[in-house]
């Protein structure tokens, strides 16, 4: 079963991976890390969240890239805290290694 929101927040806001969370509308989250737009429209009460993934594709092929370059966190293959997780990380390497 996909994570719901409070187990993605829970996730998202570990220290370890330094985003920044802030609201964009009541019901809309949005994380930051080093300024970019990493996790996007988390919504409460719903398991939808989109995670930067315009470039993930050239390292691995595990994860499904919408045409605007973002992952589905409902759509993952392992609907887990460690897959989410897994996911996280490689995230913010690549964006380390593109700033």
């Amino acid at each position: 079963m996909p994570l719901d929101y409070e187990e993605l927040t829970r996730i998202f806001d570990d220290p370890k991976y330094r985003l920044h969370r802030y609201e964009i509308k009541p019901d809309k989250t949005n994380y930051m890390y080093n300024g970019k737009v990493v996790i996007r429209e988390m919504r409460k009460n719903s398991r939808v969240a989109y995670v930067w993934g315009k470039d993930i594709d050239q390292t691995s092929k595990q994860y499904k890239v919408d045409p605007r370059g973002w992952i589905w966190v409902h759509e993952l293959p392992e609907q887990s805290e460690d897959s989410v997780r897994q996911l996280i990380e490689e995230v913010i390497s690549l964006r380390e290694k593109l700033a």
